[in-house]
């Protein structure tokens, strides 16, 4: 999942607990009414193995991202952080090492494709292929806040704006 300029204001807050300040509120733990996450979404998120991170968050000794809560509440919203099966692969900001602009988005490895959920309730915004990004599928939650999922390998069927 990564985010263009326009959305980067409402997805910095989903990376927030994990290593930058910004301005949404503190994090909340938010399972379903049976007291469990969404199918395909864990409680915590690791680096991916293997990977040195770029941008990674603090951790702890097993990897698993220090301070990780699986939502967050952004301008009133209730988001998924990681509305994926995944590992952390890329973080949001300045590349080290010179190796290239800043990183406007995190990425999440899911090795062989799987089905993303929305990050929370929403309408579709935009889906199509954007240059840098390939399919892509933004999602308007309201309230000014956007999220943005990218380098997909497809969409699923009878999803539209």
């Amino acid at each position: 999942m990564v985010a263009n300029q326009k959305s980067m204001r409402a997805l910095a807050p989903l990376v927030t607990a994990l290593f930058i300040t910004a301005c949404a509120t503190s994090p909340s733990t938010r399972p379903s009414s049976s007291g469990s996450l969404p199918p395909g979404v864990g409680a915590e998120l690791k680096l991916c193995p293997g990977l040195n991170v770029a941008n990674a968050p603090p951790v702890h000794s097993g990897r698993s991202i220090a301070s990780f809560t699986p939502y967050t509440n952004v301008r009133g919203v209730s988001l998924l952080r990681a509305p994926v099966e995944a590992c952390f692969s890329s973080g949001f900001g300045p590349r080290r090492g010179g190796a290239g602009r800043i990183h406007q988005g995190i990425d999440l490895y899911t090795g062989a494709p799987q089905t993303i959920r929305a990050a929370g309730d929403g309408t579709v915004a935009f889906i199509g292929v954007q240059r840098g990004y390939g399919y892509t599928l933004v999602i308007d939650h309201g309230s000014g806040v956007e999220t943005l999922y990218a380098h997909l390998s497809r969409f699923g069927d009878g999803l539209a704006r």
